[in-house]
């Protein structure tokens, strides 16, 4: 088999990792710089590897890969769920996601944590038109707060572990607790949660069973002037429900960098077209609320990461030997 691969939505900062990669594992790539599409899926033909980054791969998408010569997917992204595992596991085609610094992530939780406590997105509106007056910007201590964490994995856990220099009260949900989220966090069930967290920031992969598991029951639940923070996937969250309740004043304020629908949109230059993401529009435009595209993960040490760890997992299929994430 050739030691070909095709990689899709490269970006010129990656390119240098690419090329160190490739001379490492000897391998041969070409790429394209717009995501995988049903308008650009046949430049991979011939190659048995394809890298791409989240973006929807359906199967009729992978059955047309697979006629192509494609039998390992390698995805830039901690999440999969984005791909379709079970028609890729159908056809033959090997799926791998990969991980990075979960410090990226864990970063940038923490900081829109203290973005909206801190009102910033207001602050910093009303600056560019110099008002320079306190009215409605008292803020909140963190070491005052219960902050709740759903989700213990590798980012959940180093979100705890930032969290520890600022002494709240932390609570942590998972399906599967580790002992080491424990000796720094209190596990405690999902509607604990909800009732005695002063800030909750969602950690946890996206799957069948925790679609909107942000929904207008949950945030019924949820302690009066509570504040959301969303950097895992967007639906976790029912956007129209988070509306609501930001609306009725029943949440104090959200930071979400990522949402549901946002796929085909963030990541772009979208200055020119119309964004039909649901609910952008209203929450652009609530002081309270604060959005940014999909953004967390992007630093220097994961750009790093991911064109690393998505070549070696293309070099490991290519050499028969076992994938780290294959899933």
């Amino acid at each position: 088999m050739e030691r070909k691969v095709f990689i899709y939505s490269y970006r010129p900062d990656e390119a240098p990792y690419f090329d160190d990669c490739c001379k490492e594992f000897d391998l041969t790539i070409a790429y394209d710089p717009e995501p995988l599409t049903d308008q650009n899926w046949q430049l991979c033909k011939g190659y048995p590897c394809v890298s791409i980054n989240a973006i929807e791969v359906n199967a009729q998408l992978l059955k047309r890969m697979y006629d192509n010569g494609v039998r390992f997917i390698t995805t830039r992204s901690i999440g999969f769920d984005h791909i379709d595992l079970q028609a890729a596991h159908d056809l033959g085609i090997r799926v791998s996601n990969l991980n990075y610094s979960a410090h990226s992530v864990a970063d940038y939780a923490v900081m829109l944590i203290l973005m909206v406590l801190r009102h910033a997105k207001t602050a910093l509106g009303r600056t560019l038109w110099q008002d320079y007056s306190l009215t409605g910007l008292s803020g909140r201590e963190i070491h005052n707060l219960t902050i709740g964490v759903v989700g213990t994995g590798q980012i959940g856990q180093t979100v705890i572990q930032n969290l520890q220099g600022f002494s709240p009260r932390i609570l942590a949900y998972d399906l599967y607790p580790n002992e080491r989220t424990a000796k720094l966090a209190q596990y405690v069930d999902f509607a604990t949660l909800l009732r005695e967290s002063d800030v909750i920031t969602l950690h946890c992969p996206l799957t069948d069973d925790n679609y909107h598991m942000f929904n207008s029951e949950a945030f019924c639940q949820m302690k009066p002037g509570a504040v959301l923070v969303n950097t895992a996937r967007g639906p976790l969250v029912d956007t129209q429900a988070l509306l609501n309740a930001l609306e009725t004043g029943k949440l104090g304020g959200c930071a979400l960098d990522v949402l549901e629908g946002e796929m085909g949109y963030f990541f772009h230059d979208c200055k020119e077209r119309q964004v039909n993401i649901p609910g952008l529009r209203q929450l652009l435009a609530t002081p309270n609320a604060i959005v940014t595209p999909h953004l967390a993960f992007y630093t220097d040490q994961t750009t790093l990461d991911k064109a690393r760890l998505s070549m070696l997992t293309c070099k490991q299929f290519l050499d028969n030997e076992p994938i780290q994430w294959e899933k």
